[in-house]
């Protein structure tokens, strides 16, 4: 009879138990883009502006090894490994501030961009800031930023492009 008890109070809980989730899954999924986008904090090494990519300040410019993973700065190095994601807000000097590192997001492109394909794989440029069609041939490390989700510009603002985040090292 204990057993039967138990078995009671156990599926009793189980029944009413909420699902727990981590992060955001396509379960989640609303009218709202934000749902499926990931976001961290980091503090800026330099002023950066919205829709920048954005790339781990490794270069000591802070204190020397004190912070590292914790500063950004815009990249002008093609194919950075380290690639980090997308300024979500003009984030001043020295000041903290919000980064997508996975999920939609627009990311501003080079002006002379090549061709943009939907699914293009997108990385650093040799512009601050800015994303560029890159190969994805093996041998060679380069940082990959993700994929475009449309071959045309945003509509809403033209130096923008939709871009699927995912920030990875192809080797």
């Amino acid at each position: 009879m204990n057993k039967l008890k138990l078995f009671l109070v156990v599926a009793f809980i189980l029944a009413f138990t909420g699902i727990v989730k981590a992060e955001n899954s396509a379960g989640g999924f609303d009218s709202k883009n934000t749902t499926q986008q990931v976001f961290v904090s980091a503090y800026a090494y330099s002023a950066v502006s919205k829709n920048d990519v954005v790339a781990l300040d490794v270069s000591n410019g802070t204190v020397a090894n004190n912070g590292l993973g914790s500063y950004i700065a815009t990249t002008t190095t093609t194919d950075s490994v380290y690639v980090f994601g997308v300024a979500d807000e003009d984030i001043a000097t020295g000041t903290l501030g919000r980064v997508c590192v996975r999920g939609p997001h627009k990311v501003k492109f080079r002006t002379s961009p090549g061709a943009i394909t939907t699914g293009s794989v997108v990385g650093a440029s040799d512009t601050a800031g800015e994303m560029a069609v890159r190969t994805t041939s093996d041998g060679t490390a380069m940082g990959v930023l993700g994929v475009t989700l449309s071959s045309s510009a945003d509509t809403t603002d033209t130096d923008t492009q939709w871009v699927w985040v995912q920030p990875h090292v192809h080797k």
